[in-house]
């Protein structure tokens, strides 16, 4: 399956990072963030690349940044998205006073 830049969406951190947002991924102005749609990866510097439809391990301490990168004509990735999106606000949810 091809992937286009245009059909893909990338799901962060919301800036007050108890919840999660999702942008065009050709709106998103972060210089760590690089997607090869030609190899179907993405790469959140410093971590390794990530296959696209998928997300990187989130751990405890990091609350900010991109979650993962997902297209949104692919009905798969975006239940996948939705998903990361709930596990995220979850894990952090029981953290917050």
């Amino acid at each position: 399956m091809v992937v286009e830049l245009k059909d893909l969406v990338v799901l962060s951190f919301a800036e007050n990072n108890c919840y999660t947002k999702v942008e065009r991924a050709n709106a998103v102005c972060d210089e760590r963030l690089r997607i090869d749609v030609s190899r179907g990866v993405w790469t959140y510097s410093p971590w390794k690349d990530v296959r696209i439809g998928h997300s990187r391990f989130i751990d405890r301490c990091s609350r900010e940044g991109v979650i993962g990168v997902y297209d949104a004509s692919d009905v798969k990735q975006l239940g996948s998205m939705v998903h990361d999106a709930m596990e995220t606000v979850d894990r952090h949810s029981f953290e917050v006073d």
